[in-house]
């Protein structure tokens, strides 16, 4: 239930037109997306940055590569 505030027509409209159709839209995102925290995303961005740095090295007779991964 949402508390309903004093405002303008126009603010009170646009605070709380389609509040119905609110939780079956939230639930649709929960089931559809993984989510996490912001830790967890730049970590696995890290990971993906490393390995496209080794991905077009990893031949026999390449250099070897050193990535610096830094917290």
């Amino acid at each position: 239930r949402q508390p309903r505030l004093s405002g303008s027509l126009r603010s009170r409209f646009r605070h709380y037109v389609n509040l119905g159709t609110t939780d079956s839209k939230l639930r649709f995102l929960l089931r559809s997306f993984r989510f996490g925290t912001l830790t967890e995303t730049l970590r696995g961005e890290q990971s993906r940055l490393v390995e496209s740095e080794l991905q077009p090295r990893l031949r026999v007779g390449a250099p070897p590569v050193q990535v610096a991964i830094t917290n």
